[in-house]
Parts: C-alpha cells; sequence; structure tokens
C-alpha cells in the first residue's frame, strides 16, 4: 500500500487533536484505484463528542462577522496546503 506520509491526528473535535479508536478507512484513488492514506474511523462516541462540540461552537460562529468567519477559512485552507506540501486543494 502506498499511503500518504500526511499527519493523522485522528479526529478534530473542540479544537483539539482527539485519537481514533485505532480502526482506519482507506482512502482509494478513484482514477488508479491504488489507496493513497488510511485515515481514522469514527465510532458513535465519536459522533455524540464531534456533535456536541459544533453544538456548543455554533452560537460563537453565528455571531461571528462574514468577513472574519472567511479569514477563519482562507487560513484553514492555507494550511491544509501546507499539509499536502503546497499542492493544491
Amino acid at each position: 500500500m502506498n499511503t500518504s506520509t500526511y499527519p493523522s491526528p485522528g479526529h478534530w473535535i473542540g479544537g483539539r487533536a482527539v485519537p481514533g479508536s485505532g480502526a482506519t478507512i482507506d482512502v482509494v484513488n478513484p482514477a488508479t484505484g491504488g489507496v493513497v492514506a488510511a485515515v481514522a474511523a469514527g465510532n458513535p462516541g465519536d459522533v455524540d463528542r464531534a456533535v456536541a462540540a459544533a453544538t456548543a461552537g455554533l452560537p460563537g460562529w453565528a455571531a461571528t462577522g462574514l468577513a472574519e468567519r472567511a479569514a477563519v477559512l482562507w487560513r484553514a485552507l492555507a494550511v491544509a496546503g501546507r499539509l499536502r506540501g503546497g499542492q493544491t486543494m
């Protein structure tokens, strides 16, 4: 398996990296059928924690102005680009 070297923190819940349960899901390139990465699989507890964190964060995010929300998303895109070795998304 030729998997990527992208860091895999498990899950990102409540603003922090949370280890996965150990199970993984293969990410397959549809053009080649090759496995390009393995990512952490979530379980029902992970989903419950993620939904609770999202619900708690929604009022603050909703109160954030459009320009600031856009800036956050642009920063996230820049970080994702660095994690991909500068490749475009």
